[in-house]
């Protein structure tokens, strides 16, 4: 698969090189549905940034806590409601004007009323 093929590559370039993973919401539904998380983390673990974009907010969640669950520090930062899941499996930051009041609340106690 194409995954392991780019570790592959990149174990073969050595040390020294920069290498960046981005990934939308579509590959990534396949890399997490067929089994490939640990592929992931060690294409990712490898890149001095990994972006996932065009994901839904259940996708961020997952993501977040498998990097957590893979030894590696995160940081959640967020402007939404659709954001939340990942900000409660976080160490987080929510950007957010007066009017997301409830968003906030929500994203620290779980409570929606």
């Amino acid at each position: 698969m194409l995954l392991e093929s780019k570790l592959a590559a990149i174990n073969k370039m050595g040390a020294g090189q920069s290498h960046a993973l981005i990934i939308d919401g579509r590959a990534l539904s396949v890399v997490l549905g067929k089994g490939l998380a640990s592929t992931f983390m060690a294409v990712g673990g490898k890149c001095k940034a990994v972006m996932c974009c065009r994901v839904s907010p259940l996708q961020k969640a997952e993501v977040t806590a498998l990097v957590q669950h893979h030894g590696f520090k995160t940081l959640a930062i967020g402007d939404g409601a659709n954001d939340v899941g990942m900000i409660q499996v976080s160490c987080s930051l929510l950007l957010y004007p007066p009017s997301m009041h409830t968003c906030v609340r929500v994203s620290h106690t779980g409570d929606v009323e």
